[in-house]
């Protein structure tokens, strides 16, 4: 009977009286802010519902990341079905600062990042995030990114706001692209992100400027010194069903970005990239993954917008490199070439398969490294260099002619910068001869 007589009290229609903040210690939260993120409490319902109102909103609290502890109560009132809910909260110290290496996105090779971050400005959990960073192959750069979190209130009455804008001003003074040209830009840029970063809406204005290495002389780089200013609207939509970021064993992951250029500026483009991969365990630590990348870049007149009418940008083009390409040594084993260097492509397809193992050793496993046998296969292709029909170029991109292959084994480690990869690895190029290159390489992105 008391287990009953409880299921009914959680039943028990209720009309909460509101939301209450307590902040131990000082801080900067302000009571509207928490207000809006409790919400639902204002709908009313069972005790039940209460219970599951307050905990989803101290998860969004939570992933705010600028309390230390979020404490919460229902607290009754002089009305017995009117509770209130107290909500109290620790801040994070506001200032914070550090030093990391992480990824460089254009080169992808390592950098050093020296980083600052102002948590919670104006008290509705905004942000302002400083950062430097430079390596080998990157002169310096600087970023300033401003965010505020749960931008958007719902029309559904009493429903949490939801969605992320950030605002950024960034300065690259100089990195080595592929090893023959280096590209420097300064630009600002705008984006809208959901709570589950499934979606992404951005603008990006920006100045861009190439120029060789002096490594490169070829009349492709010396063609695209010139300064261009892009301006343009993207969208990325993510899928992510995998068991880890770096080393997934199942699941499913899917990657779309869209990209048109010409509201403004002098460039004009559509480009787009998808990328795709899934994994399936065979058994007990091992697991197979397959994988494929894909991406199409069609230039256009900034006057006419008639397509492939303007010879594509290097800065605008597709270079592989690392893990999404054939894990081959050199800045660039994928792609068309001018005096042997790299001068990117319009379009492009990858294709990749693994099968890794968790060998039984449990400062390995413990760590996920895992070792792996791998091969991988794609073509690239320049269509609007203006040599030759359009149609006999998109041919010869997906034909099995131009189709360039790799397999290899090595090992696989997880890293909180990225995937590292050490390979020894061999072009197949249909000789009888062994080839093989020891190669590492760390990415965000494989295959």
């Amino acid at each position: 009977q008391g287990c009953d007589r409880m299921a009914d009290l959680n039943d028990v229609p209720l009309s909460p009286k509101g939301v209450r903040l307590e902040i131990e210690g000082g801080g900067r939260t302000n009571e509207s802010f928490v207000q809006r993120l409790f919400a639902g409490v204002y709908r009313g319902g069972s005790f039940r519902e209460l219970q599951q109102t307050c905990a989803d909103g101290v998860l969004s609290m939570a992933q705010l990341g600028i309390y230390k502890t979020i404490d919460i109560h229902v607290a009754q009132t002089s009305k017995p079905l009117s509770p209130e809910v107290v909500v109290k909260v620790k801040e994070k110290f506001w200032l914070y600062g550090g030093t990391e290496v992480g990824i460089s996105t254009s080169s992808k090779e390592p950098v050093m990042k020296l980083h600052g971050l102002m948590r919670n400005l104006f008290g509705n959990a905004e942000s302002l995030h400083a950062q430097i960073s430079g390596g080998h192959s990157q002169k310096g750069s600087l970023s300033l990114t401003f965010t505020k979190p749960k931008v958007f209130t719902p029309r559904l009455p009493h429903s949490p706001p939801t969605g992320t804008f950030e605002a950024a001003a960034n300065y690259d003074g100089g990195t080595v692209r592929d090893g023959n040209f280096m590209e420097k830009s300064s630009g600002l840029s705008l984006r809208l992100r959901s709570d589950d970063s499934r979606h992404q809406l951005g603008y990006q204005y920006t100045w861009r400027e190439s120029a060789p290495t002096g490594k490169s002389t070829n009349n492709s780089v010396l063609e695209s010194t010139k300064p261009t200013v892009k301006s343009s609207l993207q969208y990325t939509f993510t899928h992510d069903e995998t068991d880890h970021p770096m080393v997934p064993t199942r699941g499913l992951f899917a990657k779309c970005v869209m990209e048109a250029a010409g509201l403004g500026g002098d460039v004009a483009f559509g480009k787009i990239e998808a990328h795709a991969r899934a994994y399936y365990e065979l058994a007990e630590h091992v697991s197979l993954g397959v994988g494929c990348f894909g991406g199409a870049l069609v230039p256009t007149d900034i006057e006419t917008m008639k397509a492939f009418s303007a010879k594509s940008e290097m800065t605008d083009r597709f270079f592989l490199k690392g893990m999404r390409d054939l894990r081959l040594r050199g800045m660039s084993s994928l792609g068309p070439c001018d005096e042997g260097d790299a001068i990117g492509g319009d379009a492009y397809f990858t294709l990749g398969a693994s099968l890794s193992y968790s060998p039984p050793v449990n400062v390995l496993r413990q760590n996920g490294i895992r070792v792996h046998a791998f091969a991988n296969g794609g073509s690239m292709a320049l269509l609007s260099d203006g040599k030759g029909r359009m149609e006999d170029k998109v041919s010869k991109l997906v034909s099995l002619e131009e189709l360039k292959m790799s397999a290899g084994v090595g090992v696989v480690a997880p890293t909180p910068v990225g995937r590292f990869e050490i390979n020894l690895v061999s072009p197949l190029d249909g000789s009888n001869t062994f080839k093989g290159q020891l190669v590492w390489a760390m990415d965000t992105e494989y295959s």
